[in-house]
């Protein structure tokens, strides 16, 4: 127990960001931040590493299905023998309760999880504090109050839990980028809000206007809001600016209706850049120059 408190100080000390270095990096490079930490113990610790996805048809248990194929063992076995889902989860727990060696258990990308993966957090959360191991899960805010994700991380016991926000780049974390990359990063801060994603893609971009990986990154967000409320954000975004309701009431028509739903939608989506700064006309803007890019 003594080296695992040593490990989890030491994973505790190297997530609390203000680490200069850390605020210098993209949101993107939290996975690699993880696997800093983890990989230089894996030779002395056992590694059990998943991931959700964001497909069309969640695949369940996506996580626990990379490490059946990477780990093998009870889990795999499992698997393989078609047991039930409880018979599954209790191989999991089986295998990181072992003291010898400790070990680490990774699931990235939970705001992509299906219902199935977010029970399985919460059976082994719930069960962590009687083992010896390190439960590490990663998500991006962008999930709504209402998201079953919320209430899966709410129900595990808070002694054992620590949470890690990331934060957004300073103006000058965004002129030191900008010096590295040999680029000028004046009104750069101030047309990303900080947005660490889309203040690397713009330094590592050539092309004029928005980068493709931003527009991609934009356009994939908005198709995920329901037709009318697509349509409506459509039709908003041409304004350049603020649009006042009553113009897009006028505009819009019968799709006005959608706008409670746009609205409900449109908070989810701002909550993924995490800035109170941001509108919803600034989301929009942004909707508008993706279509257009």
């Amino acid at each position: 127990m003594g080296a695992l408190d040593a490990l989890t100080e030491e994973y505790l000390a190297f997530a609390r960001f203000p680490r200069a270095q850390f605020e210098e990096d993209s949101v993107n490079d939290m996975v690699g931040a993880v696997t800093e930490f983890v990989r230089p113990h894996a030779r002395e610790l056992r590694l059990f590493w998943g991931a959700c996805d964001p497909l069309s048809t969640p695949r369940p248990l996506s996580p626990l299905l990379d490490i059946a194929w990477t780990q093998g063992g009870q889990v795999a076995g499992r698997i393989a023998a078609g047991a039930s889902r409880e018979a599954i989860f209790q191989a999991l727990f089986e295998e990181v309760r072992s003291p010898k060696p400790t070990a680490i258990v990774v699931i990235e990308d939970l705001h992509w999880a299906d219902d199935a993966t977010l029970d399985l957090i919460k059976f082994l959360g719930r069960r962590a504090p009687r083992t010896s191991a390190l439960l590490v899960l990663t998500w991006r805010d962008e999930v709504g109050a209402d998201h079953l994700l919320r209430a899966s991380i709410g129900e595990l016991p808070r002694q054992a839990v620590a949470r890690f926000p990331l934060q957004r780049l300073s103006p000058s974390a965004v002129e030191s980028l900008g010096a590295r990359a040999h680029r000028c990063t004046e009104g750069l801060h101030a047309a990303t809000s900080g947005n660490p994603f889309f203040v690397t893609e713009v330094l590592a971009s050539d092309a004029p206007g928005v980068p493709p990986t931003v527009r991609d990154a934009v356009l994939a967000r908005a198709a995920r809001l329901p037709p009318l409320a697509r349509e409506l954000c459509e039709l908003a975004s041409v304004v350049p600016s603020r649009v006042e309701l009553s113009l897009l009431e006028a505009a819009a028509g019968p799709t006005f209706a959608a706008i409670d739903e746009l609205l409900s939608a449109l908070a989810r989506l701002l909550a993924a850049y995490d800035d109170p700064t941001w509108t919803i006309a600034d989301l929009t803007t942004a909707v508008h120059r993706a279509i257009l890019s």
